[in-house]
Formats: C-alpha cells, sequence, structure tokens
C-alpha cells in the first residue's frame, strides 16, 4: 500500500470549480503496488547497477542492486484511444498510460490533466502485476458537459526501491530500501490532445417518397447532441447531404449549417430513384460532437 512518505512531493491540490466537475478516483495511497516477482526478476535499464557479488550463509549467490533511475511515460490515452463519447446518462471512461522503469519498478504515479483553465490531479493504478514496462489507469466519470479537449500535462512518478539483494534466481532477499526520490515527467504525450465528445443524434424526412421526374423533393435533418438526461438542437453544427442516384456512388452535395432548431434542408430535382443520408462529422471544438449519419431515406419515380 502507499504510505504519505511521498504525498509532500506531488504538491498539486484540486481546485474546488474542478471537483465539482469530475469524480476522482482514489487517492494514490488506496493502490497497491504488486510484490516483486515470485518467480524472479532480471533488473534492467539506465541507473541500474550491480554493486557486489557474494555467497550467503545458505550458500546462494546474492547480488546487490542499486537503482538510481526514474520511470518514464511512453504514451497516455483515453479507454483505447484519444475520444471517448458521452451520452446523456453519462459515461465511465479510463485514463491510462505506459510507464516503464525496468530496474525496480514503478512505485507511484499521479497524472496533470489540464482543459482550459482548469487542472486536477489522477492516481492511476497497475493494471497488471507489471509494474516494470506496464499499464497504469483509473476509471473516470463523466456528463455530457464536460466534453471537451483535455491533456495529460505531467506525470509525477517515482521508483519502487533505491537497493535491494537479489538471490542469483533473482528473487528478493531480505528488505529493500524505498525509493528517496519523485520526479515530475513531460514528453510528446504532454500536448498529445485526448477528447470527451458528447453522442449525437442525426434523423432525416423527405417531403415525399414517390414523386414525378423533374420535380422538386425536399430533404430535412435534425441534429442533436447529449445534454445531462436527453438531447438538446445541435445550433450551427455542420451537417453533409450525399446522394445516391440509381446504382451509382454517394455523392456530396453540400455543407449545411443547422439552425437554432438543429434542422437543416436540402432540396433537389428527381431524375431517377434516389437514396438521401445527411452526415455530421466528428466536432473537435464548439460543443465537441461525435460524428453520426442518418438512415438513409429514398424516394422514387411516380
Amino acid at each position: 500500500m502507499f504510505t504519505n512518505r511521498r504525498r509532500a512531493a506531488l504538491g498539486f491540490a484540486t481546485a474546488a470549480a474542478v471537483a465539482s466537475m469530475l469524480t476522482l478516483s482514489a487517492p494514490a495511497q488506496s493502490v497497491t503496488v504488486p510484490a516483486w516477482p515470485t518467480g524472479g526478476y532480471v533488473p534492467t535499464g539506465t541507473g541500474c547497477v550491480a554493486t557486489n557479488v557474494a555467497p550467503s550463509g545458505d550458500g546462494v549467490v546474492h547480488v546487490s542492486v542499486t537503482d538510481s533511475g526514474q520511470p518514464t511515460v511512453a504514451d497516455v490515452w483515453f479507454n483505447n484511444g484519444s475520444t471517448v463519447t458521452i451520452g446523456p446518462a453519462g459515461t465511465t471512461y479510463n485514463v491510462s498510460m505506459k510507464v516503464v522503469e525496468r530496474c525496480t519498478g514503478v512505485y507511484f504515479v499521479a497524472a496533470i490533466i489540464v482543459r482550459g483553465g482548469a487542472w486536477w490531479n489522477v492516481y492511476p493504478g497497475p493494471t497488471t502485476g507489471n509494474v516494470f514496462d506496464g499499464i497504469w489507469s483509473t476509471p473516470q466519470t463523466a456528463k455530457p458537459n464536460y466534453a471537451g479537449v483535455y491533456k495529460v500535462v505531467t506525470v509525477n512518478t517515482a521508483r519502487r526501491y533505491d537497493s535491494l539483494v537479489l538471490r542469483s534466481n533473482f528473487t528478493m532477499v531480505g528488505t529493500p530500501v524505498a525509493g528517496s526520490a519523485s520526479q515530475l515527467l513531460i514528453g510528446p504525450w504532454s500536448i498529445k490532445p485526448l477528447y470527451l465528445l458528447r453522442a449525437t443524434t442525426l434523423t432525416s424526412t423527405l417531403s415525399a417518397t414517390k414523386v414525378a421526374k423533374g420535380k422538386t423533393v425536399k430533404a430535412t435533418a435534425v441534429l442533436r447532441h447529449a445534454v445531462d438526461g436527453g438531447y438538446a438542437a445541435d445550433s450551427g453544427g455542420k451537417v453533409i447531404v450525399q446522394t445516391k442516384v440509381g446504382t451509382g456512388k454517394w455523392v456530396t452535395n453540400a455543407t449545411l449549417t443547422t439552425n437554432a432548431s438543429g434542422l437543416a434542408a436540402y432540396s433537389f430535382v428527381l431524375t431517377a430513384t434516389t437514396q438521401v443520408r445527411f452526415v455530421h462529422p466528428r466536432t473537435l471544438s464548439g460543443n465537441f460532437t461525435e460524428a453520426v449519419t442518418s438512415a438513409i431515406k429514398t424516394v422514387t419515380r411516380a
């Protein structure tokens, strides 16, 4: 279990406004770091040094190892990628990162996430027994109004041990010396955008489903995005209208902007049986909405 010996090193406090916005995971002290592998582990990596080899009283060679290295972060992500879609009821997702320290392993991880001018701590824990080159993750809960762009700007980490003694089969003997330092890390992942996006719906209707050749048909779409407990009109959203005549290919005809009611309309002259659909592309600004495609509607010649 984590103790308080490194809590002062974190040096971060969650702002009240941020605390009310996000449900945080449990604090770092509740995360249990797996013990040294019972099958043994050969420590490697920068700062990992064997300082002494000597026989012991039990006739087994012992190797003394010191570790002056620090963990590194290879990447960060939400769930399995860079986006999470939030429905009206809210969504639980994982903030995850790969943390590497191949000598004695990682002791703790505390990540700082930023959204605009707001920031807060999250405390990932190891998802498997691998704290040498493994995934650390923590669940978070989001509502639709949390939609936006996020960045894991820095990660505070520490190695498990400063020194330890291993048998010749690289299982631990005795009591290791706990790591004495933590370090704030930055990297290419510090500017990696991660998104929480509102779920969207896109419905469509036709003014008629059978008309004479040369007559005008009006196709209408309504775009809505998730809000707490339901959906609201997506005003100013972009909607692409596409048609397919007969057995031809889908053709983009126009990009429309929805009105205050989330409505967009497109009229066309019928020449042959035509299928119509609307597409709302993923929007990584503004309302931060997920991509959606309407059901296909068909109008035939009378």
